[in-house]
């Protein structure tokens, strides 16, 4: 069963806390899905709160994004086949305005 992960996920998988960020990563290997929403709001944790670079959260938010497009391809794929192209157009551009914030910061 595809879970979701939040962000206290993906900040858990990339710091330093021991059992919580070796269980974080385990579930990201999992079958996860994650938004952009997720990834942009990690890429703030990291940064403000945990003292990330903006490159290093940078590549961060790069492995995540990659993530969240092969999630976005399947989302994308289903409203072609099942519902409006303009929906399936909303999500692309949602994933698109995500990737440009990341590469801006």
């Amino acid at each position: 069963m595809r879970a979701f992960a939040d962000t206290n996920v993906t900040v858990y998988a990339y710091s330093d806390d021991g059992e919580k960020t070796a269980q974080a990563i385990r579930i990201l290997e999992g079958d996860v899905a994650i938004s952009t929403q997720v990834v942009n709001e990690t890429v703030s944790v990291l940064t403000c709160k945990h003292g990330f670079s903006l490159g290093d959260a940078h590549q961060v938010a790069t492995q995540l994004l990659i993530a969240c497009e092969r999630e976005l391809t399947e989302i994308v794929a289903y409203y072609c086949e099942h519902a409006s192209a303009k929906v399936a157009e909303r999500f692309l551009a949602e994933f698109t305005r995500a990737a440009r914030l990341i590469e801006l910061s």
